[in-house]
């Protein structure tokens, strides 16, 4: 049990994650990686897509399909001026630039909606174990897409992936949203095509989960927050950016480290990717999570809140994702508006007016952290997600 900070600090609070339990081993058993793990989903992936003629044109080479770039970030760039004395290098993930939600939601909805078209597909028997799907483009696939149609619940930047990816695939979908989403998500949701249903009750989406259950059930059902394909299409950027950092001839380890900010918007594709992360580098690489302090969704399990304080309960979000990041987090980070209003960020205020809270959340978090470090890390990455369409 830990004490609760005072909430009226004038800067973004650090929280040192506490770490797993012996009775949270079983739980997290689960969620074990090994880079094996993931090249074997990858590879699975890419033929899932491959499969998909009309993914191929935004499916990207080898290390993963959607890969988002990685930029350096130049000297002259303003955010330069955030950055310790003595960095070697620091980096932008571009996951703001990704096709389909501008976000990590990307990587894992493009995995879990594939999957389950795939296996709805051996289930009709229009294809077979080991053998290509048919072509999704064929007017007679088309036709059977069309008949069906797939329930996606879950939050907003979740299920713009999910439901422009249906789009490119000619599948029907209604979107029940989870928690609330800001107007530029919820008019490029409907721009999507997809039917949206927006704050549904628990009993509507229960009675819609079990009308949708069964192989051959004309209605499939998605659960964005608790996909484990989805967790595992996320976990699968790790690998990407290992690829990346090696192409410029970094090769992260416990004497020259990777250090990582990343926002957590998003728990469940958060949670992955730490725990992709970890899995690739180890000891090579430290995350920082970034959390809005109205918004919390990691740190009451991350730091084992009492269930008694008004804090307790964490925001809707994936019950799954906040396991899953036990024991991944190095540092983990709350920002509120006041915080991002005092960090004078070194940005021209049209930058700064185009940048999303999440974009602010991170760069504020950061200002603050880099004065707490002892050691300053070879190498800063900032994981850009959820940076568009605020």
């Amino acid at each position: 049990m830990i004490e609760v900070i005072d909430e009226h600090q004038d800067a973004p609070l650090i929280w040192a994650p506490l770490p797993p339990t012996p009775a949270q081993a079983p739980q997290l058993a689960r969620f074990a990686l090994h880079v094996d793990d993931l090249s074997l989903t990858l590879r699975a992936w890419r033929a899932l897509a491959k499969d998909c003629a009309l993914l191929l044109p935004q499916a990207a080479p080898y290390p993963g399909l959607l890969a988002s770039p990685l930029r350096s970030l130049s000297p002259l760039h303003p955010l330069h001026a955030l950055l310790p004395q003595g960095l070697a290098q620091a980096w932008m993930k571009c996951d703001d630039e990704l096709p389909f939600s501008q976000s990590l939601s990307d990587r894992g909805m493009c995995l879990a909606v594939l999957s389950l078209v795939s296996d709805a597909m051996l289930a009709a028997g229009l294809c077979h174990v080991g053998q290509p799907l048919r072509d999704l483009a064929a007017p007679d696939t088309q036709a059977w897409l069309s008949q069906h149609r797939l329930m996606i619940y879950g939050p907003g930047r979740d299920a713009l992936a999910a439901a422009r990816l249906c789009a490119a695939l000619g599948l029907p979908a209604h979107v029940l949203l989870r928690g609330e989403t800001p107007t530029a998500l919820r008019e490029a949701l409907l721009d999507s095509g997809a039917e949206v249903i927006e704050a549904a009750s628990a009993t509507t989406v229960a009675a819609v989960k079990r009308a949708a259950t069964g192989p051959t059930n004309p209605t499939w059902w998605l659960d964005t927050t608790e996909s484990f394909e989805a967790f595992q299409g996320a976990a699968c950027a790790a690998l990407e950016l290992k690829q990346q950092l090696f192409s410029h001839h970094i090769q992260p380890g416990p004497q020259h480290t990777v250090l990582v900010y990343l926002a957590a918007s998003n728990c469940l594709a958060a949670a992955a990717l730490a725990r992709g992360l970890k899995c690739v580098f180890g000891q090579g690489v430290q995350i920082v999570l970034v959390e809005d302090s109205q918004q919390l969704q990691a740190l009451p399990t991350l730091c084992r809140w009492p269930q008694d304080s008004e804090h307790a309960a964490p925001s809707p979000g994936s019950h799954m994702g906040r396991v899953a990041l036990t024991g991944m987090v190095d540092s983990l980070i709350t920002v509120d508006h006041r915080h991002r209003q005092r960090a004078r960020l070194p940005l021209p205020e049209p930058l700064q007016a185009q940048l999303s809270e999440e974009a602010l959340n991170l760069f504020a978090a950061a200002a603050s952290h880099f004065g707490t470090l002892r050691q300053v890390p070879a190498q800063v990455v900032f994981w850009m997600s959820d940076c568009a369409l605020a």
